[in-house]
């Protein structure tokens, strides 16, 4: 879990600045306290709430998921589909020889 927070406030960072804005204007943006946001970038503060990261991601322009990944989530972009096809969660099927 502090994995996850930690590259959660990673990735926030990341995209605000990729984007080029301030901390202070993206803060004033999201409707939270500059000393807040900082925290979160920085790992200090707590999980955000929802209505916070949804904030967030809308000012990002981005997907909530984006920025809230599952503890386990990579910072990477997703790979794309094996051979399970499409559905990454889909199980591929394994076929073994009748005896």
């Amino acid at each position: 879990m502090v994995a996850d927070m930690k590259a959660r406030g990673t990735r926030i960072r990341r995209l605000r600045e990729e984007a080029g804005i301030g901390l202070n204007a993206f803060a004033r943006r999201v409707g939270i306290s500059p000393s807040w946001l900082s925290r979160i970038e920085t790992h200090q503060a707590g999980t955000p709430s929802p209505e916070v990261l949804s904030r967030i991601a809308t000012a990002l322009g981005v997907d909530i998921p984006k920025i809230a990944r599952h503890e386990g989530g990579s910072d990477e972009d997703p790979a794309p589909p094996g051979p399970a096809g499409d559905d990454p969660h889909r199980s591929r099927q394994v076929h073994r020889p009748v005896a």
